[in-house]
Parts: structure tokens; sequence; C-alpha cells
């Protein structure tokens, strides 16, 4: 089948069903989901590789992970599963790097050959400039608070995250909190701030995340008298916990906050955490920055709603 036995089905032209299938603001929604619903009943799948020839796109969305450690965990392979539904909607579809901080230069082929027509970047760091993406051009949207002027971005409230948690803390009596996480990430700067608003002198104790690393700082932080411990990541929680039981110390007596709630409801105790919604986030984000593409009007900022899952780890 083609896209001109389509386009008689429907009784339209092939460029307006071309375009309906791309998502273009200049046909109408009525129209868009009309052509989307035919395809989805007759089996029709246009051809990336025809597509991409005939007007020199190549139908892709990269997405850049930065990472300190290496490691992915399920927030990444929830948000892709988000991004890869919204971009499959108006046929794009997904791919993925994942680097560390010393390696922005691997992107640059992916940058220069036209393997993807805009990018989306997770985890900004503060005051980066990226200049990888502003000396292409490309398109970007940034996941989270970043200094790159001109992108686009899709974002959790991080100072109502830190917020959230300083008053859900403070209600169960926990005086002296501490943040465990990457030091120079937008969101972990954030979400300190907004825990302040409760403890003025919450520390943050940086960490790349490495197991003997968050031990470590769990052992210090306990030493100093802290009596609740957050991450920003539930992937740090196992090391977390650990260090508690071998210090003999256990939740609630020294309350344990995890962000993600992947595995955090599966612990000993379960782990009081933040859902951020990464499906959403992925699916938000991709559509953002497609409309973004089909220049469509759209505000350079949305915001993706969290919700805080209290567990046994913090009930006194």
């Amino acid at each position: 089948m083609s896209i001109r036995t389509v386009a008689q089905d429907l009784r339209l032209s092939t460029a307006t069903v071309s375009l309906a299938l791309k998502g273009d603001a200049r046909v109408s929604a009525e129209t868009c989901a009309r052509v989307l619903e035919h395809c989805r009943r007759v089996g029709y799948t246009p051809s990336f590789s025809a597509r991409s020839l005939s007007v020199g796109r190549s139908f892709t969305l990269h997405v850049v992970h930065v990472t300190d450690d290496g490691g992915v965990g399920r927030f990444l392979s929830d948000f892709l599963g988000g991004a890869a539904r919204a971009a499959s909607a108006r046929q794009y579809r997904v791919t993925l790097s994942v680097i560390r901080d010393d390696q922005w230069d691997d992107l640059r082929p992916h940058l220069r050959n036209g393997s993807a027509d805009g990018f989306v970047l997770l985890n900004p760091r503060e005051a980066e400039e990226y200049t990888v993406f502003r000396e292409s051009g490309v398109p970007l949207l940034v996941v989270g608070r970043s200094s790159c002027v001109g992108a686009a971005q899709v974002d959790t409230d991080n100072l109502a995250v830190g917020r959230d948690l300083g008053a859900h803390l403070r209600a169960a009596g926990y005086a002296r909190p501490a943040l465990l996480g990457p030091g120079r990430r937008t969101f972990t700067r954030d979400r300190l701030l907004g825990l302040r608003g409760s403890y003025p002198d919450a520390p943050l104790l940086g960490t790349s995340g490495q197991p003997q690393e968050v031990m470590a700082l769990t052992e210090a932080a306990l030493r100093a008298g802290h009596d609740a411990l957050i991450v920003t990541d539930d992937a740090l929680l196992p090391a977390l916990l650990k260090a508690l039981k071998r210090a003999g110390r256990r939740a609630p007596d020294v309350g344990v906050v995890g962000m993600g709630n992947d595995v955090s409801g599966y612990l000993d105790p379960e782990v009081t955490s933040i859902d951020f919604g990464a499906a959403r986030l992925g699916e938000v984000a991709a559509s953002h920055l497609l409309d973004h593409l089909g220049n469509v009007d759209a505000p350079p900022l949305l915001t993706v709603p969290h919700r805080l899952v209290a567990r046994e780890s913090t009930r006194r």
C-alpha cells in the first residue's frame, strides 16, 4: 500500500496525507486524526528512508542522557517509552546516546550528519553552555533547567519537589535532613533550595552515585547527627540502606527518602519517594520538540507535575 492509495481512500491529496502524518500544523487536528486512524486500520506505515530522501529530514529525535557514573535506570527506560509513543504517533522514531560529561565530542557526528532532526537533553549541568549544540544550530529541548539559550524546556518543578519533601519530613518530626546527589546537576540544586525552605541548614552531600561513596557519605551523615537522608535517585537507596544496617540503624528511626519511585516500593522497609511521571515527561518532551520543529506556537517551558508517595521509611 502506498500513500497515494491512502489519499484516494480518504479523498484527500497526497500532500495533505503526508503533512497529516507529520503532524503539520497546516492540517486540522480532525483531518490528522482521520488520516492516522485510517492508516492504523489498513496497516499503512510510511517508509522512513523514502520520506527522508524526499524531504531531506531524518524523522528521528535523538535523546542524549548525560550521566556521572555511566549507568542508566528505570527513569530513562520509562522516559524513552513515553517519548517513543509520542514520536511514533507523529511518524517519528527515537534514538539514544548515553555519555559522560567529558564525552561531548562523541555527539559531533550525530550533529553533523543529519541523523536527527532534533535533540532531547537529559540531566543538564549548572552553567553548562552545551557548545556542541549551539555550534551545530540543531533544534534542542532540555529536560530540566538550563542556561542553554534558545532551547525549549520540559521540567519537573524541582523547587516544589524540595518544598514538598521538607514539609513531609517536618510533619514527621525530623530535624536535620541531608540531601545526597550529583552536585553539578541543576535538578539537585533546585531540590536543595526547595528543601531549605523548611530546613535552612540542610546540606548537599555530593556524589557520583558509586555505592561505596554513597555508603561512606551515609555513615558520615549519621556521625554528624543527621536524622533523615534524601537521595536524588532511587538507585542510590540499596547502598544507603546497607550503610544504615551496618551502623545499627534503620528507617524510620532515620528517615529515608528516594526519588524516581521505581525500586523504592520493593525495599525493606518500603521507602518514601517522589514519582516524577517519567513516561509522561518523555511524551511531553517529544511532543514539545516536534511542535517546535513544525513551527507550532508553543510556550518555551512546559512543567509536568510530580507526586510524593509516602511509605514506611518516614512513618515514625
